[in-house]
């Protein structure tokens, strides 16, 4: 009786064990495809080994490098002055017109601010080289009386000029030499009131002689009293 009890279940046991074992075998195939190796250019494996990208390597850098820095700075500064963003364009216009303007400022004072002109025969009246005589060796009041008889008042706005910085050098205010300009004598001068009369004769000057603008009669009178009272102060010092 056992026996038949047991013979169904050994007997279902034997079919499960044996499905299984063929579901397995059908299950696994092997791949008889043919595996074909592709290989690798140089000139590619040289490009990958020289893209700083793929470099994983850890460079420990030598501590501070002033240069390097500099350089660093500089290009990126030099890159943002020459960008068409933001003001970049409005500061490079600007620096342009600056420097520019600096050198004109530079070339028109060396020729207009002064009292002797670098073209020595532009500087010559009345016989007396401005630019190589010596102030204190001609008679400047007789060369003026002259002028204002002739009405050459231009030119005796000139001499009045010379007589101003003839005084002023005879007072010590100034240092008089050949080839000093206005602006020269204005950083001597250490009393403000004659300071500020002589920028206001100055700027007459050289608006009627460095200018070429004839003067009139009228504009003389004028100014002949504005160059008589400062002399006249500065002999009272």
């Amino acid at each position: 009786m056992l026996a038949l009890f047991l013979l169904p279940a050994g007997t279902d046991l034997c079919i499960a064990q044996s499905a299984l074992s063929d579901a397995e075998t059908q299950s696994v195939v092997n791949d008889q495809s043919i595996i074909k190796v592709q290989p690798v250019p140089e000139k590619k494996i040289d490009d990958f080994r020289n893209d700083n990208a793929f470099n994983y390597m850890m460079i420990e850098k030598s501590g501070f490098d002033f240069w390097s820095l500099f350089w660093y700075w500089f290009n990126k500064i030099l890159a943002m002055f020459f960008s068409d963003k933001g003001i970049a364009p409005f500061i490079r216009y600007l620096l342009i017109f600056l420097v520019v303007a600096f050198i004109i400022y530079k070339i028109a004072g060396g020729n207009l601010s002064g009292i002797f002109s670098s073209n020595k025969k532009s500087v010559s009246a009345n016989g007396f080289d401005y630019f190589e005589e010596d102030i204190h060796q001609i008679d400047l009041d007789k060369k003026l009386r002259e002028s204002i008889h002739d009405k050459k008042f231009r030119h005796a706005i000139r001499f009045y000029y010379l007589i101003l910085l003839k005084k002023l050098d005879a007072v010590e205010l100034i240092y008089w030499q050949p080839g000093k300009t206005n602006r020269d004598y204005q950083r001597e001068l250490q009393s403000k009131s004659v300071l500020d009369d002589f920028i206001k004769l100055s700027g007459i000057y050289e608006y009627s002689w460095y200018g070429n603008f004839e003067v009139s009669e009228t504009q003389f009178i004028r100014w002949q009293l504005g160059f008589n009272e400062v002399l006249q102060n500065i002999n009272n010092k």
